[in-house]
């Protein structure tokens, strides 16, 4: 509407003045007589343009009245989506941090259980790929940390402290190929060795052709291996390879821990006897 007045603001100028000039003339009459044809006329002319004059004024009155309510009304609605963003992101932040405490309470749980001395840790790095299955965390030597600790968190073995530097240390997880674990199957107790498979996966072999061994067992760490402490959980049979030849049988594991979300872990120190 502000482009309209400026775009026609000649013509609407001369109306005005021509209103003006006729509204002088109609109102200048000496007394109260009859007017004649011409101011009857030009009465009648300007009345109509003052008429238009008038409601031009009125509606652009109203329309820069409304310009202004939109800008305030924009004005407003930017303000609100600031508070919004600056809700959700109040919200997001207290779900991070009630996550992060469900995360310390378990960790403090399982340290109260474990009865070793165990020492807290953030992982900072990840190299989860085909040929190495590693994470790095935010512990080192200054913490009394060295290679061959193993580390733990509260769903399960998650592998051993492979490299330590003064304030950062490198785990082998228990999915990389390198990796062994002496285990049994907490049902029957069937002793073998846990592998990795390189992948999210691992099996446990040498396991006798002879021993009961199921989809959905658990499997545990034995501590036959002195690196890592007894009673670990590490992960549950998802399939069962009985050869028909040879004394051993393998299953594959799935782990307990889902590494690719992993946060924290606990290195163990100093191990207890076992875990209750």
């Amino acid at each position: 509407m502000p482009g309209f007045f400026k775009r026609h603001r000649f013509a609407l100028l001369v109306l005005l003045l021509m209103a003006a000039a006729l509204y002088r003339i109609a109102s200048s009459s000496g007394g109260v007589a009859p007017a004649g044809p011409v101011r009857s006329f030009v009465l009648e002319v300007s009345a109509a343009l003052q008429e238009v004059l008038t409601t031009g004024v009125r509606v652009a009155k109203n329309a820069w009245n409304r310009y202004l309510f939109l800008v305030g009304l924009q004005d407003e609605n930017a303000r609100l989506r600031r508070v919004i963003a600056d809700l959700h992101q109040q919200v997001t932040d207290l779900r991070e941090e009630a996550a992060a405490g469900r995360r310390l309470k378990e960790l403090l749980d399982l340290k109260k259980t474990f009865g070793g001395v165990l020492v807290p840790a953030v992982v900072v790095g990840h190299d989860i790929s085909g040929w190495s299955q590693t994470i790095v965390v935010d512990r080192g030597r200054n913490d009394g940390v060295v290679e061959g600790m193993a580390v733990i968190c509260p769903m399960g073995l998650v592998g051993q402290v492979m490299k330590s530097s003064a304030d950062f240390s490198r785990v082998l997880l228990v999915t990389d190929h390198s990796s062994e674990i002496a285990a049994l199957t907490q049902r029957t107790r069937a002793r073998g060795i846990v592998e990795g498979m390189g992948d999210r996966f691992c099996r446990i072999k040498y396991l006798h052709v002879s021993e009961d061994v199921r989809e959905g067992d658990a499997i545990l760490s034995s501590g036959m291996d002195r690196t890592y402490p007894k009673g670990i959980f590490i992960g549950t049979v998802t399939r069962v390879n009985k050869k028909k030849f040879g004394l051993f049988q393998e299953a594959e594991i799935e782990p307990g821990v889902d590494f690719s979300r992993l946060e924290e872990v606990l290195i163990v120190v100093t191990k207890a006897e076992a875990l209750p």
